[in-house]
């Protein structure tokens, strides 16, 4: 079983907004905090909270 550190470290890393871009967000949409966080709001969760997720 891999470590939280080893699948942290395996992890691809993708910019926020190349994710939030996925999910039909849009920078407004969203509250940086760096390249890699953000957070969003209410409103826009219960827009995307219905979006069904690759598996």
């Amino acid at each position: 079983m891999l470590s939280d550190v080893e699948i942290a470290q395996g992890a691809k890393v993708e910019k926020i907004s190349a994710a939030a871009e996925k999910l039909g967000l849009t920078e407004d949409d969203l509250e940086f905090y760096g390249k890699f966080k953000a957070k969003i709001s209410a409103d826009v969760w219960s827009r995307v909270e219905k979006i069904p997720t690759a598996n």
